[in-house]
């Protein structure tokens, strides 16, 4: 909605202004800093994870240049940390949605390079799966733990633009550089039901992204 949104306001303006608008899947890579998540974790006799955890971020992002501003979204899913024990496995999935804006500091055919800042929100969701226990003193179902967050993105972009306009369109090939910023995060929850024995989990972060997809500009 937010690609959309973009190509109709930049199709308002003159030819000069409307710079061009795409989209990409993106995957890269996501660190996270587990150490207050550990600590808990630690306190209840359960499997830690890395100090720094890396997850799998996979999804989507769009937008459209207007003169030298950027207006945009993505949203992404992050997959991959775990970690495990004799008695538990632990698997960590999370999910997040933002605007983006910007402003152009370099734009030469074929290269625009723009930082960008972002405001959105997300989730976060703790799986707890019990291993067979000789004691038979564990819980026997998986508990699913999960927390909502607002969240601020600060990242530079680089897009490598194909010149080539025969099929209508160009090719784009992007990376992204950032962090991510959580300034609220709730309290973890378990069905319905705040749970005492976790504090409050941040989990900022760097990532890396690199975008592939599709757009129409003007050089």
């Amino acid at each position: 909605m937010v690609l959309i949104s973009s190509i109709a306001c930049g199709q308002q303006v003159d030819k000069n202004g409307f710079r061009g608008a795409g989209g990409s899947v993106a995957f890269g890579v996501g660190f996270m800093d587990f150490t207050s998540l550990n600590s808990d974790l630690k306190a209840l006799d359960m499997p830690v994870f890395n100090k720094t955890q890396r997850s799998l971020d996979v999804g989507l992002t769009g937008g459209a240049f207007i003169k030298r501003f950027y207006l945009g979204g993505s949203g992404s899913l992050q997959l991959g940390a775990s970690a495990s024990d004799t008695h538990y496995e632990l698997k960590y999935t999370g999910g997040y949605g933002m605007l983006k804006a910007g402003y152009t500091l370099i734009d030469r055919s074929p290269v625009i390079v723009y930082p960008t800042i972002g405001f959105g929100g997300g989730g976060q969701n703790l799986r707890i799966e019990p291993k067979n226990s000789p004691d038979g003193n564990l819980p026997t179902m998986d508990n699913n733990l999960h927390v909502g967050y607002m969240l601020i993105d600060f990242g530079i972009n680089a897009d490598l633009i194909s010149l080539d306009k025969d099929d209508g369109g160009q090719l784009v090939l992007g990376l992204s550089l950032g962090y991510k910023w959580k300034p609220w995060v709730g309290g973890w929850e378990f069905d319905g039901q705040h749970l005492q024995a976790f504090d409050k989990f941040y989990a900022n972060g760097l990532y890396v992204k690199l975008n592939l997809g599709w757009g129409t500009f003007n050089f």
